[in-house]
């Protein structure tokens, strides 16, 4: 395999943007028409499989905030997909954990996705709700919603550290080091090879973390207008306005990663910091299947490039 693409790496930095998602075992790494699914195999073999993206060239994906909706629905479509994908793969399910897995079927996927959704809705906009209007009962309005997001912001963290100590989640965030370290590499038209992926940071802008930390503070500029007079009726509203929040926040990273002032640089800050839990220092290993991925990617679209030319 040939790691020598700075000149192609510099010369595609202009018009590819590659997004990437560490799963079980491997990394997915995305372009707008392009997405390759690597894992380590038990064998210690990469195993490489591409995917042609589906509406890639549909109009509403080039509209503002309704793109932001539509990627975010893809993006966690997608995500379960190459999960489970790599699971299997990867042998990370026993023999008899998969036979069950397929004779339970989508049904149970569907209600395992709808039971994330619950608990989400529980956990980050039910919960904080409540505790600050019985906490701050009487107090002016803006401080219940400061309040209601530094609970948020806490259950966020609290969540993410406890997971980071089981082993499998830490190998999962040792691949999103990976990626993100690869990306960058590549961004700075730099060789991929594991020496120079290995000097690159393993913090990104546009990585899901800092998308998160975003819809938490933008969420809370949303409810401002809203009533807390009423909380079934706030929850309601706060949920209706759930795909404008998405779609501003989506926005907002977008702007971000080709922006590299001040301004950006302090709204992302918190996000950057967070990715000090979600990421963690990759060994070798996981690197070459971060450099595997993305090489995939790009001889894809150089393909595609030659196609047209």
């Amino acid at each position: 395999m040939n790691n020598k693409l700075r000149g192609d790496s510099l010369s595609l930095l202009q018009t590819i943007k590659i997004g990437g998602q560490a799963v079980i075992n491997g990394i997915v790494m995305r372009s707008q028409k392009f997405t390759t699914l690597a894992c380590r195999l038990k064998n210690g073999q990469i195993d490489i499989e591409r995917f042609n993206n589906k509406n890639s060239n549909k109009v509403f994906l080039k509209l503002p905030i309704v793109r932001g909706v539509v990627n975010f629905i893809q993006m966690f479509a997608d995500g379960f997909k190459y999960i489970t994908l790599s699971a299997t793969k990867t042998e990370f399910y026993t023999e008899e954990e998969q036979n069950d897995t397929k004779k339970e079927g989508k049904i149970a996927a569907a209600l395992g996705a709808c039971l994330g959704v619950l608990l989400t809705i529980i956990f980050f906009v039910w919960l904080p709700q409540m505790l600050s209007s019985f906490w701050l009962k009487n107090q002016e309005k803006w401080l219940k919603l400061l309040l209601e997001t530094l609970i948020k912001l806490v259950i966020l963290i609290a969540y993410m550290f406890l997971i980071s100590k089981t082993k499998d989640i830490k190998e999962v965030f040792m691949y999103h080091g990976a990626e993100h370290k690869t990306i960058n590499c590549y961004e700075s038209g730099k060789e991929l090879t594991v020496a120079e992926v290995k000097t690159a940071s393993r913090f990104h802008l546009r990585c899901g973390t800092n998308f998160i930390f975003i819809t938490l503070l933008i969420s809370m500029l949303v409810a401002i207008p809203l009533s807390w007079s009423n909380s079934a009726r706030r929850l309601i509203f706060k949920m209706c306005l759930t795909p404008l929040v998405v779609g501003i926040s989506y926005e907002i990273i977008r702007v971000a990663g080709k922006n590299n002032n001040f301004i950006f640089k302090f709204l992302m800050a918190p996000g950057m910091w967070l990715q000090r839990i979600t990421t963690c220092e990759p060994n070798n290993s996981q690197i070459e299947v971060a450099i595997a991925a993305l090489q995939d990617v790009l001889d894809a679209e150089r393909g595609r490039e030659d196609e047209c030319a």
